[in-house]
């Protein structure tokens, strides 16, 4: 097992170089994949194979990226459950033109296992996927929601994550809609079980349902 890096997000993001990001999985991404337990076929095609070096360490992974080009990163060897590689910034993933409805997640993650756990949830297949990536881009990340009629929202079950559920129902003008649940505690990239003080530190461990 690989030690991890215990150094901040700001620091190892403050001096990445060297990015190399594939177009899709490759056979290191679909091996990480398939570690966290996400079935390939419901991975989007956004998703992809991300490698970057900072302050001597190599770093693999996968990663998405964000409406400034960023790109959203998690990986093994590392302790925080995502950085962001470049400018900051929310994911848009656009399921067609002028959708009524959008999905609203915290991480790519939450998306991902939600994906994998509801392959046939027909209001995720044809909605707008909005993901917010980082707590600071988390008003942009309304702004973006507040154009569509129907917003479902699988935010962490928290205080934070009902706060953040209230403001967004006071900005959507239509349906607003968000149902907490709470996951097994979820593996890092390298499928080591990541213990649920690590998990509570990083982010909250649950999201919502889509019903």
């Amino acid at each position: 097992m690989k030690k991890k890096s215990n150094l901040s997000r700001k620091t190892v993001s403050k001096f990445v170089h060297s990015v190399t990001a594939s177009k899709g999985l490759d056979s290191l991404g679909k091996r990480m994949i398939r570690s966290l337990g996400i079935a390939e076929e419901s991975v989007p095609a956004e998703i992809m194979t991300v490698e970057f070096d900072s302050l001597g360490c190599h770093y693999q992974g996968i990663g998405v990226r964000n409406v400034n080009r960023g790109i959203q990163f998690c990986g093994t060897s590392f302790t925080h459950p995502q950085i962001t590689l470049g400018n900051a910034g929310i994911t848009l993933l656009e399921q067609g033109k002028d959708r009524p409805s959008c999905v609203f997640f915290l991480t790519f993650m939450d998306y991902l296992h939600y994906v994998t756990s509801h392959p046939d949830n027909t209001t995720l297949r044809f909605s707008d996927i909005i993901i917010v990536n980082d707590w600071e881009n988390f008003y942009s990340a309304v702004r973006a929601c507040s154009k569509y009629e129907n917003v479902y929202c699988c935010l962490p079950g928290t205080l934070v994550g009902n706060m953040m559920f209230l403001t967004i129902r006071d900005v959507v003008k239509g349906y607003c809609k968000a149902v907490p649940f709470i996951r097994e505690t979820p593996k890092d990239v390298s499928g080591d079980r990541v213990s649920l003080r690590e998990t509570m530190l990083a982010r909250p461990a649950t999201a919502a349902v889509i019903v």
